[in-house]
């Protein structure tokens, strides 16, 4: 059984979490926002503890949305991340 370290997430389960749909999901994947696993299968699987460390990083810095919708930025040129 998994622990809350390394228990893995499906992508509409964070998706759930956040809000947002899938794609969203791909589209923060590709800017290194939120950065996925693979499985053998090739499935995409997220680790729980990268969710609520996103989570926490924006808690009380604006909207989390605001700042990952900003286009062509990666995570390192997003104010406050």
């Amino acid at each position: 059984m998994p622990t809350g370290h390394d228990e893995l997430l499906l992508p509409r389960e964070v998706a759930s979490i956040f809000r947002v749909t899938t794609r969203t999901l791909w589209n923060w994947e590709q800017r290194g926002v939120l950065v996925p696993v693979r499985l053998p299968t090739g499935q995409k699987r997220y680790r729980r503890n990268d969710v609520e460390a996103l989570l926490q990083a924006f808690s009380g810095k604006g909207t989390l949305l605001e700042k990952l919708r900003m286009r062509g930025k990666s995570c390192g040129e997003i104010p406050g991340f």
